[in-house]
C-alpha cells in the first residue's frame, strides 16, 4: 500500500510538478492475509490466525510482528506452542527480546 502526494508549482511561469510517495510497510501477519493458493501459504494463514488470536491477548501492540516471527518455525513446533501455554509464553519472551534487541 501507498500514498501518492503530488503538487505542482508555477515558477517564473513554468509548471513544476513534485510526486512523493510514501510506502506503508506491512507486518508479517498483513502479508499473511493477502497470499493465497500455495501450500505454505494456507498452512501459514491457518497457524497464523491461531497463534494471532492467542498472542494479541497477551500482548497486543507486538502481536502481528510476534506471529510472523513465530511462523519462521516449523509446523511441529507451532503445533506444539499452539497446545501448551507455557510454550508459548516462552517463545513470546523469546520474540520481545529480539525486537527490544533490534530496536
Amino acid at each position: 500500500t501507498y500514498l501518492l502526494l503530488s503538487s505542482t508549482r508555477h515558477i517564473n511561469d513554468i509548471s513544476v510538478s513534485f510526486f512523493f510517495f510514501f510506502f506503508k510497510q506491512k507486518t508479517a501477519y498483513e502479508m499473511l492475509r493477502s497470499l493465497v493458493g500455495s501450500e505454505m501459504c494456507i498452512r501459514d494463514r491457518q497457524y497464523g490466525e491461531a497463534l494471532y488470536g492467542k498472542i494479541v491477548q497477551i500482548v497486543p501492540d507486538k502481536a502481528s510482528k510476534i506471529t510472523g516471527m513465530l511462523l519462521e518455525m516449523d509446523a511441529q513446533e507451532i503445533q506444539n506452542v499452539l497446545q501448551n501455554d507455557a510454550n508459548l509464553s516462552i517463545k513470546i519472551e523469546e520474540a520481545i527480546s529480539v525486537l527490544a534487541q533490534h530496536s
